[in-house]
């Protein structure tokens, strides 16, 4: 009884190795499919036709900075990072503040930019 038992789980194990597919054969392999974007200067990395945007990302610029000599400092803040329907969409607002001697306060301004560098990570 033993050894027919056996026999029955030995060729069970048999049959289903023959019968499954190797695992590399069935896994996709994403890596061969997928494609970095990068737009320099723009609001947008965009994907090639037949692409989807699966995720994405943004730089800011780098030429912030904090003067106490001219009372001037430069920063920057992120506004949006998304996808879109074919693209990666990001802006930023650079935020200026000065300091005004004359009325003792600072003056800030706002105006938004592109980042310095878009990114749009894309799959076929």
């Amino acid at each position: 009884m033993r050894t027919q038992s056996s026999f029955i789980i030995a060729g069970g194990i048999i049959v289903a190795a023959a019968v499954a597919p190797a695992s590399a054969a069935a896994a996709v392999n994403y890596f061969d499919q997928t494609r970095v974007v990068t737009a320099y200067n723009s609001q947008y990395a965009t994907c090639p036709a037949g692409w989807k945007v699966v995720g994405g990302g943004f730089e800011l610029p780098r030429d912030f900075i904090s003067s106490s000599a001219t009372g001037t400092s430069y920063s920057y803040k992120s506004n949006v990072s998304r996808p879109t329907s074919q693209s990666w969409q990001a802006s930023a607002t650079k935020v200026t503040q000065t300091w005004q001697s004359y009325q003792g306060t600072w003056r800030t301004s706002y105006v938004t930019v592109a980042p310095a560098k878009v990114f749009a990570t894309c799959v076929l």
